[in-house]
């Protein structure tokens, strides 16, 4: 398939649609590419021998999916020329040698893009701020919250931002708050992803960045996490 034409659209909206158009289906592929047995290491081989006949699609798997870096030709060819500039200005993509690689994983949650981090091949790529993959309580979430049509509606500890992103379909306004730097970048480009300009994600522990504006809101949601740890952590 060729490339995207050249658009005003933003950069992240852009990738997804070039996503959906290289029919890119984290779940299916990463089955695919034996995603749930043997090693990390064993994983991430695997993962690179089935991507490795120079395609679209196994270049965006290659980004994307398993995380690793493709030659900057093998990425314009992929997405456009002009795409990648504009996703590593966005901050997306990196220059990684003589190629790029991709900052954050793009899962789908239904017709959603999300932005989340990639599963850790080495003990080496684990991160004390690592963003959770969507997950079936963020799913179930995103999806049973009652709509307020019209109304604004606060998410607290937002993540990757889907349930933010999902109640801003029927919501004239979402904000999503947490304490992580790199969660906010995540939820922001889910929102970017999805063409969502309702969302807005500001930084700080639970109510703390609404607590001194005023703000109404006509419903809040949280999926908080599931670990209690101890206050010095």
């Amino acid at each position: 398939m060729a490339a995207p034409s050249p658009t005003t659209a933003p950069a992240l909206a852009l990738l997804r649609d070039r996503l959906v158009q290289l029919e890119f289906h984290p779940p299916i592929h990463a089955a695919h590419l034996g995603a749930d047995r043997g090693t990390p290491e064993q994983r991430l081989a695997w993962a690179l021998e089935h991507t490795g006949d120079g395609s679209a699609l196994s270049c965006v798997l290659r980004l994307f999916l398993i995380g690793v870096e493709v030659p900057a030709d093998s990425a314009r060819a992929a997405l456009g020329a002009e795409l990648v500039e504009g996703l590593i200005a966005r901050g997306l993509l990196v220059l990684w040698g003589s190629g790029v690689k991709s900052e954050f994983a793009i899962a789908f949650s239904g017709e959603a893009a999300v932005a989340q981090d990639f599963t850790a091949h080495t003990a080496a790529d684990k991160r004390d701020d690592f963003v959770t993959p969507v997950g079936g309580a963020t799913r179930i979430l995103g999806v049973l919250t009652v709509p307020t049509p019209g109304g604004r509606v606060l998410e607290i500890g937002t993540g990757q931002g889907l349930p933010a992103v999902f109640a801003s379909q029927w919501a004239k306004a979402a904000v999503g708050t947490d304490i992580s730097e790199r969660s906010l970048r995540c939820a922001a480009m889910t929102a970017e992803l999805n063409r969502r300009g309702n969302v807005e994600f500001r930084k700080g522990s639970l109510f703390e960045p609404v607590a001194s504006t005023g703000e109404q809101f006509d419903a809040i949601i949280s999926n908080p996490p599931f670990v209690i740890s101890p206050r010095a952590a």
